[in-house]
């Protein structure tokens, strides 16, 4: 069952929520927190700098051309965990986020592991340290 809000699904209304609080977080004055884009290209355990000079606690990721997929990387796990309005979740295994680094694409299912190039397809992250 696909429930919405307004007009957008669940995962389209928590990934706007995620994405709002973590971009005000990086305008905060004492918090540590960085965001940007990217685009898709298929590639395996691809570098994403994310300019927090230490290891982030929480990267989010969301496919900005429809939020049909969210995802979301947690410090000490080399896993993205995705979501699908479809609906469905998972993990893919990607190389462990690092100090200058965070890491997308499994080289298996580039869509599930935030990295798929179709339909010129980019990505908005926010991560906090």
């Amino acid at each position: 069952m696909k429930i919405t809000s307004n007009r957008y699904t669940n995962v389209e209304v928590d990934a706007r929520i995620a994405l709002h609080a973590l971009v005000a977080a990086a305008h905060h004055p004492r918090s540590v927190a960085t965001y940007g884009t990217y685009a898709g290209n298929d590639a395996a355990n691809r570098a994403i700098p994310h300019g927090l000079g230490a290891v982030p606690t929480m990267v989010f990721i969301c496919n900005t051309l429809g939020y049909d997929y969210i995802y979301r990387i947690v410090r000490g796990f080399g896993l993205i965990y995705w979501q699908s309005d479809t609906p469905g979740m998972g993990t893919r295994l990607v190389t462990q986020v690092d100090d200058t680094n965070f890491y997308v694409g499994d080289g298996v299912n580039h869509t599930q592991s935030a990295n798929a190039s179709a339909g010129g397809t980019t990505y908005a992250w926010a991560t906090m340290g």
